[in-house]
């Protein structure tokens, strides 16, 4: 049976000396017939061929791999893509490796333990790699679709589809561990107006500056969504009602003192914010029923708004009882 495997050309390496460049190994098909790789690449393979999982992979290499050469830790890093994976321990001896594939950077490797590798184990190391980078290539591809396909591209923020599966994951969180969560809804006051009197591309324009407001004030932990038209949600990450009602605040009142100037046109607009506050028995759909209704509110004042849910529903509770 045809077998292949991925030759490498290597610079010269010194572990113990980072002041040298790293191995660059590029692949290329080639042959190998000897049994017992036969039997290592078809175990390997068999293995990282059970997931698209960048982080699973390597560690299913690092499992492979420990059992052929031994070592103490193991880092992967794509920092293009920002993926840091590292397993163990770091120690004062490493072997390193940028991985290209077919003229693509497939991110850095690197084994570490506290004696020196053998030019055996880095020939074990190095094949064992070859087995690794077509399906660590294959997870990055897919990786980048599914960003893709989650990315709004006017705003280069998350989409409504991302928005569905985030907050579903986050309320089924929330009902677990009882930690506090927290969504906002908001949408461009009167943005129909900007594209009938400015155009479209002024539109887009507002988008993106509110877009950027907004990510500038939220949280690293907090996620950003374009819902659809001129609407956006926040999904607040142990955040409690009165914290998200302060950043709804802070957004409103940030983007309603910018301005922007489009063919010398000095371009002002607002959002009206809803914001609703994780309860044990709201399901996402609840959730998010609640911080939208509180919008509509916020824009039946007249917009310009920050209206919580919370506060909305005692009001109207009390109007009942009078």
């Amino acid at each position: 049976m045809d077998t292949f495997h991925n030759t490498l050309k290597t610079l010269e390496v010194d572990a113990t000396d980072h002041s040298k460049p790293l191995n660059v190994v590029h692949f290329d098909q080639a042959r190998t017939d000897s049994a017992s790789q036969l039997k290592s690449d078809y175990e390997l393979l068999n293995a990282l061929q059970t997931t698209l999982d960048p982080i699973k992979l390597i560690e299913l290499f690092s499992q492979q791999a420990q059992s052929l050469v031994g070592f103490s830790g193991i880092l992967y890093e794509h920092k293009k893509r920002n993926i840091r994976v590292f397993l163990g321990q770091e120690e004062t001896h490493n072997l390193s490796y940028n991985l290209v594939v077919e003229g693509q950077q497939m991110g850095n490797l690197s084994l570490y333990r506290d004696s020196t590798f053998s030019d055996k184990e880095s020939a074990v190391v190095e094949h064992l790699l070859c087995n690794l980078v077509y399906s660590l290539r294959n997870a990055l591809l897919y990786m980048d679709a599914v960003q893709n396909s989650q990315t709004d591209p006017v705003t280069d923020t998350l989409n409504r589809a991302a928005f569905s599966a985030t907050l579903q994951q986050e309320v089924s969180l929330a009902q677990r561990g009882g930690s506090p969560l927290s969504l906002i809804v908001l949408d461009i006051d009167n943005f129909k107006l900007i594209n009938d009197s400015h155009g479209h591309a002024v539109g887009d324009k507002a988008l993106k500056a509110a877009s950027k407001i907004i990510l500038e004030s939220i949280r690293q932990s907090d996620s950003l969504f374009r819902y659809g038209g001129d609407e956006f949600t926040i999904v607040l990450r142990q955040t409690a009602s009165r914290g998200a009602c302060q950043l709804a605040e802070r957004i409103r009142s940030s983007i309603e003192n910018l301005s922007y100037f489009d063919a010398r046109r000095k371009v002002n607009f607002s959002v009206s914010l809803g914001v609703a506050n994780f309860r044990p028995q709201d399901s996402e759909e609840i959730l998010f029923q609640r911080a939208d209704t509180a919008l509509m509110h916020a824009k039946k004042m007249g917009r310009n708004q920050v209206v919580c849910a919370e506060d909305f529903a005692s009001d109207s509770k009390q109007e009942e009882e009078d």
